[in-house]
């Protein structure tokens, strides 16, 4: 335990091809999806446009 999610994940991650996201920002982004009750993942990224408090804790500039 207390390993960094990256370094969990790096293993399952492809070198090559599009730039993954990074597991961290996902982590965080399904947990506000469950603490606030968001049924969907277009519903997810529609409140991460335009809510600046669920851009700062996943990390979003």
């Amino acid at each position: 335990m207390g390993r960094h999610p990256r370094g969990v994940c790096e293993r399952v991650y492809s070198p090559i091809g599009r730039p993954s996201i990074p597991p961290e920002k996902l982590l965080r982004a399904m947990l506000l999806q469950a603490f606030y009750s968001i049924r969907s993942e277009r519903q997810l990224m529609e409140r991460l446009e335009f809510d600046l408090l669920f851009r700062w804790f996943v990390g979003i500039r």
